[in-house]
């Protein structure tokens, strides 16, 4: 029987990334292509694409696939807030109280 090859991972490909300055200039130029290149389905591209909480939960899939990796993982405490949405307006501000007024009896 022949051994089918693992499908290649999101992290991996984040870690060849980190390596490799040429792969990353061409990545900020053209990333769905060199996720592509990089023999990542549709469904992780997108979900890279997509950001932080798709991107969240294929990798958290991928981990829980692979428990010596997942062993290696500590969740931060800390959570980082994004941008807010450009499209969403701005809440109104809380009127703020009218001082007291001064008894001249």
């Amino acid at each position: 029987m022949t051994p089918v090859a693992d499908s290649p991972r999101i992290s991996d490909f984040f870690l060849r990334l980190t390596d490799d300055p040429a792969l990353l200039a061409e990545h900020q130029r053209n990333p769905r292509a060199t996720m592509a290149e990089a023999r990542l389905d549709d469904e992780q591209i997108e979900a890279v694409l997509a950001g932080s909480a798709r991107l969240g939960e294929v990798i958290d899939d991928e981990l829980a696939r692979d428990p010596a990796r997942r062993r290696l993982v500590i969740r931060p405490r800390m959570t980082l807030m994004t941008e807010p949405d450009p499209d969403e307006p701005e809440p109104e501000p809380e009127p703020e109280p009218e001082p007291p007024q001064p008894n001249l009896a």
